[in-house]
């Protein structure tokens, strides 16, 4: 089987975008956590239903886990669109649509890249919040689209542009 053509693509929005935005957010989560630790109850929500209501407690550093999964994630997804002829593609890619398609695909992984950055930075939030206004629950009209909406629309977008 031939292997997908290897080029270059050129720099856009998104990647410069991404490049800089999902360290900065991830980097002002920590520091948002750092200016707040102290006043944290013993004991804070670490997971949420789809209602956006706590169902999961635990120690107060358990704060730092989410960007720390989240951080490294979000930064592989970015070190990965420098290799776009290593994707899986749903149709042959050639020499004359590989630019077009490494695009797209690029563009929707860096998409994704900064909506995990925007979503962990605001289960971050979510989980500050809580704990420290003695409310363990944030309305579902703001839970479940805060956390679905960021990596859906890129995904409708990314098939929309396929037409």
């Amino acid at each position: 089987m031939k292997r997908p053509p290897k080029i270059s693509l050129e720099t856009n929005i998104w990647d410069s975008l991404a490049t800089i935005l999902v360290p900065a957010i991830f980097i002002g989560v920590f520091f948002y956590i750092f200016i707040v630790y102290g006043a944290l109850p013993e004991e804070i929500p670490i997971h949420f239903d789809a209602n956006g209501k706590a169902d999961g407690w635990g120690a107060k550093n358990t704060i730092f886990i989410v960007p720390l999964i989240g951080f490294p994630l979000a930064l592989l997804m970015n070190y990965l669109c420098r290799f776009p002829h290593t994707f899986n593609y749903t149709k042959r890619i050639t020499l004359e649509n590989a630019e077009f398609e490494y695009r797209k695909a690029v563009d929707l992984m860096r998409q994704i890249s900064l909506a995990l950055a925007w979503i962990f930075a605001f289960i971050t939030y979510t989980m500050v919040h809580s704990s420290t206004v003695g409310s363990s629950h944030i309305p579902s009209v703001v839970f479940l689209p805060a956390i679905l909406l960021p990596v859906c629309l890129p995904i409708v977008f990314y098939f929309l542009k396929r037409q």
